[in-house]
C-alpha cells in the first residue's frame, strides 16, 4: 500500500479515536451561548463560569501540575504593582486578568487533539453565527445620531459595543472559512458556507472597518496557501496591495459610489481622529512608567488621571497591555505572538499565518485585553502552531 496513503488512513483512524474532554466542553457551551454575556465588550465580568470548569478540567487531567511559563513572570509585576497603588486597583480588572492567565498557563501548556480544536472552532461558528442573526434581525442602531452601526441589545437593556462584537464575529468567520475549505463531510461544509456568509454580512452591518479589513487578510491565507508564492511574489504582491490603497487614499473619487464607513473617503472621520488622540496619550501614560506599568489599574482610569481626557480608551490591545504590565511584563506575551508566528512561518502554513495576521490587526485597533475574542483564539492559535498538530489542522 502507498506510504501517504497509509499515512492517511493512521491519521483518520486517530482523529476517529480522539475524545474530547469535559474541559473543552465547557469552553464550547461557554462560545455557543455567548450572547447571554451582559458585558457591553464580552469581557468576563459576570461570564466566567465556562473558564474556570475549563481550568478545573485541565488541572484534573493534569493530576493538579503546573508548568512554569515565562507569562507567570507578566502575572508576578503586575500583581506586585497592584499592590503599589492598591488604592486605585480595579478588582474586577485584577479578577478577570488572574482568571485569564489561569486559562492561558493552562492551555498553553497542554496539548489539545484535532476534535478538540475543531470543536472549539465550532464554539466560534456557532456563538458568532446566533450574534449574526441577532443582529441582522434586531438591527439595533449603536448611536442615537442614525450613524448606521447596529448591534445587539443586551439582556440589561445595554448594547454590545460593535467594534467587540465585530471582533467576536471576525473569529467566528474566520474558522467557517477554515472549515469550508477542510471539512470532509458535505453538509458541514453546507453550514460552514452559510455561517461563513451570514457572519461576513452581520460584521458589515456593525460598521467595524478593523473587522472587515482583517477578515480581508485572513482571506488571503487560503488563496497564498494554494498558489505557494515565493518571497519575490509575497513581496510585489504586498507592494502592488500598498500602491492600490494609496491610490484610493490620495484619489478617492474614482470610488464612483459611496461606502459609507468603508469608503476610503470616511478613513479620515473623527472615530479614527479620537483614536490617534488616545493612542498618543497612552503613549504619554506607558512613558510615565515605561518598565513596570501600572499593575491592574484599568487603562482609562490611569489615561483620566493622567491626561485629564474625557472617557479615554488605549484603542489597542498591546497598549493596554504596556499599562498593566510595562515593558519587562509584556515582552513573554510579544515572546508568544512572534512564537505562533515563527513556527507557521517555518511550517510555510500561509493559511493560519494569515488568519493570525488578521486577527492582530483586529486586536491592534481596539483594547480586547479583557475579551473572550481575544484569549480563547490566542489560546487555538498556539495550540495549531504546535508542530504536531499543525499537521492535522493544516
Amino acid at each position: 500500500m502507498n506510504t501517504n496513503l497509509q499515512a492517511n488512513i493512521k491519521e483518520t483512524d486517530s482523529y476517529k479515536n480522539d475524545k474530547v474532554s469535559f474541559a473543552i466542553w465547557s469552553l464550547f457551551v461557554g462560545l455557543v451561548f455567548c450572547f447571554s454575556n451582559n458585558h457591553n465588550a464580552l469581557g468576563i465580568a459576570n461570564y466566567f463560569l465556562f473558564l474556570l470548569l475549563f481550568v478545573v478540567g485541565i488541572l484534573i487531567k493534569r493530576r493538579w501540575t503546573i508548568t512554569l511559563h515565562p507569562l507567570m513572570f507578566s502575572l508576578a509585576i503586575m500583581l506586585l504593582v497592584s499592590i503599589r497603588f492598591f488604592y486605585l486597583v480595579e478588582f474586577g480588572t485584577l479578577a478577570s486578568y488572574l482568571i485569564w492567565f489561569a486559562v492561558i498557563l493552562v492551555a498553553i501548556t497542554y496539548s489539545f487533539n484535532k476534535k478538540e480544536l475543531s470543536v472549539l472552532m465550532w464554539g466560534f461558528i456557532l456563538g458568532a453565527a446566533i450574534f449574526a442573526i441577532l443582529v441582522i434581525v434586531m438591527k439595533y442602531d449603536y448611536y442615537s445620531d442614525g450613524r448606521g452601526r447596529y448591534t445587539v441589545q443586551l439582556w440589561n437593556n445595554e448594547k454590545f459595543d460593535p467594534n467587540f462584537l465585530a471582533a467576536f464575529l471576525f473569529v467566528g468567520a474566520t474558522f467557517a472559512l477554515h472549515t469550508l475549505l477542510h471539512e470532509r463531510k458535505t453538509i458541514l461544509k453546507l453550514f460552514a458556507f452559510a455561517f461563513f456568509l451570514t457572519i461576513s454580512y452581520a460584521i458589515t452591518m456593525t460598521g467595524s472597518r478593523a473587522a472587515f479589513l482583517g477578515l480581508l487578510i485572513a482571506s488571503c491565507g487560503p488563496v497564498l496557501q494554494i498558489i505557494k508564492p515565493g518571497k519575490k511574489t509575497i513581496i510585489f504582491s504586498s507592494a502592488g496591495f500598498l500602491a492600490l490603497f494609496a491610490v484610493f487614499m490620495l484619489f478617492p473619487d474614482i470610488v464612483p459610489v459611496d461606502l459609507g464607513r468603508f469608503d476610503p473617503r470616511n478613513l479620515a472621520d473623527s472615530s479614527n481622529a479620537l483614536r490617534i488622540k488616545f493612542w498618543k496619550a497612552t503613549a504619554v501614560c506607558f512613558f510615565n512608567r515605561p518598565l513596570l506599568g501600572y499593575g491592574s489599574i484599568h487603562g482609562t482610569t490611569v489615561m483620566e488621571i493622567l491626561t485629564k481626557l474625557k472617557d479615554p480608551c488605549p484603542h489597542n490591545t498591546i497598549f493596554s497591555l504596556l499599562l498593566n504590565f510595562g515593558l519587562i511584563g509584556t515582552i513573554p506575551f510579544l515572546a508568544l505572538l512572534w512564537k505562533i508566528f515563527n513556527r507557521y512561518r517555518k511550517l510555510g502554513n500561509f493559511e493560519w499565518m494569515f488568519f493570525f495576521f488578521g486577527f492582530l490587526f483586529v486586536n491592534l485597533i481596539i483594547s480586547n485585553h479583557m475579551g473572550i475574542s481575544f484569549w480563547i483564539p490566542l489560546m487555538i492559535f498556539h495550540q495549531v502552531s504546535i508542530a504536531k498538530l499543525f499537521k492535522v489542522c493544516s
